[in-house]
């Protein structure tokens, strides 16, 4: 039965009667909550069905702020489900802490986390100025770099800048850019569309170079 359910269930019993089980329930659902995704299951589930001991969302509290691993969405839902549940106390730190994984987390976990189904639009914004700020450099970050074009040209948010540095990075590589004929095709689709010239001379000494390659396998 899930928490909201067995929750309500007790609380139409004698509440003096039910509020050693609440306590029971409380605990229980406590140890349940013992990585991110849990925890945040957890204050959601307490929030939804109307609150909890005020000293079980203080140790909730800590918890969260003690989690390393959460993911912004998980933040977010965190920071939502602990002000609904009056825990005002770490709100502050855990606005911070989406603030810092926006400006400070690796680029290749923003691009994780907004391949996933309905990511928030501040991830979005904040890897498309991230891309921006590093200019040239920005497809060193990435192990697939086409990824992230892929990604930006869906949501229609591709910089200029970071379109001219995979240009950049295609033409450096070539024999060491692992990139599908589909994947080039976006890339020169995209420039044509943003006006940067034909990139057929490059696309052609790059699948050359993919051709002469003895270690590389044909895809």
């Amino acid at each position: 039965m899930p928490w909201e359910e067995a929750r309500e269930l007790l609380w139409r019993q004698n509440r003096r009667s039910a509020q050693r089980c609440i306590e029971e329930l409380e605990l229980r659902l406590q140890y349940s909550a013992m990585d991110g995704h849990g925890l945040t299951t957890c204050l959601a589930s307490l929030a939804r069905c109307g609150g909890a001991s005020p000293a079980l969302v203080q140790r909730l509290a800590l918890a969260a702020l003690a989690e390393r691993r959460l993911s912004y969405g998980e933040l977010r839902a965190t920071e939502a489900a602990l002000e609904a549940l009056g825990g005002r106390a770490p709100l502050e730190l855990l606005a911070q802490r989406r603030q810092i994984f926006l400006k400070e987390a690796p680029l290749p976990r923003l691009l994780r986390e907004l391949q996933e189904e309905d990511p928030p639009s501040e991830l979005l914004e904040a890897l498309v100025w991230r891309l921006e700020a590093l200019g040239e450099e920005a497809p060193k970050h990435f192990e697939d770099p086409f990824e992230v074009l892929e990604l930006l040209v869906a949501r229609r948010r591709l910089p200029t800048s970071f379109l001219t540095a995979l240009i950049a990075w295609v033409s450096r590589k070539r024999a060491k850019v692992r990139a599908t004929a589909r994947q080039l095709c976006a890339l020169d689709d995209a420039a044509t569309a943003r006006g940067l010239g034909n990139l057929d001379d490059a696309i052609r000494g790059f699948l050359l170079a993919r051709r002469d390659d003895p270690h590389r396998q044909h895809t």
